[in-house]
């Protein structure tokens, strides 16, 4: 993604939000469809 490790950090621990194009871009990263990411645990 071309971005700070600390930025997915945050991404992770919910500290940040991901903006739309930023979780498309992690879908296809991880070759998951976006709805994968927001599905409840």
């Amino acid at each position: 993604m071309g971005r700070a490790h600390s930025f997915l950090s945050k991404c992770e621990t919910g500290e940040r939000s991901l903006e739309v194009f930023e979780l498309i871009q992690l879908a296809q990263i991880y070759d998951k469809p976006p709805q994968y990411f927001l599905a409840p645990d």
